[in-house]
């Protein structure tokens, strides 16, 4: 009979690699529920101020929930994965951090917006601007090949790992959903 499973937010690793020992392991068919961080990984809080963003910790950027070890599953195997509900806490955020993104000469200040996701369908950017709300999962995927550890931050901000120190080493891997996830 299958279980049910829970990665509570402290349950987090921060890189792509083999060497991550399993959170949990499950059977397949059991049901994974995921309380998972925001992309910060906690150093965004409701309300704060835009200078927080300057001032991340980037070893903290994206945490990812898991590993989950999937009993039976080898290297090279796709796993069927089916998202069985999605939902966010009720908050979210948008933010600029100069030096990032695809016009940092554009941006020169750091620029936060706060959301209020209550709803589930919809916020509000001011009055008369609705924005439809359309949560996603973010990044899942499988352990690769490469021993690693890999970088998590995507590519294209890549300069910036680079110019603090941090992973230089970043790698494309294949995607592959890993866990059934309940936000």
């Amino acid at each position: 009979m299958p279980r049910t499973h829970v990665l509570g937010p402290a349950q987090t690793h921060y890189t792509w690699s083999r060497a991550n020992r399993p959170a949990i392991e499950v059977d397949p068919g059991d049901e994974v529920v995921c309380d998972t961080q925001e992309v910060s990984g906690g150093q965004v809080t409701p309300g704060c101020p835009a200078e927080v963003l300057m001032r991340m910790d980037p070893e903290k950027i994206y945490p990812l929930a898991g590993p989950v070890f999937v009993k039976g599953a080898r290297p090279g195997d796709a796993l069927e994965i089916q998202i069985l509900d999605l939902r966010t806490k009720g908050w979210g955020w948008t933010g600029i951090v100069p030096g990032l993104g695809l016009l940092p000469e554009d941006f020169p200040a750091p620029y936060i917006q706060h959301w209020d996701l209550s709803d589930e369908g919809r916020t509000s950017l001011r009055s008369g601007i609705t924005v439809p709300l359309h949560p996603f999962c973010g990044v899942m995927g499988t352990a690769p090949d490469d021993p690693g550890p890999l970088a998590v931050m995507p590519p294209g901000n890549r300069a910036r790992q680079i110019r603090s120190g941090h992973g230089p080493r970043h790698r494309r891997t294949a995607v592959v959903p890993i866990c059934t996830v309940r936000h």
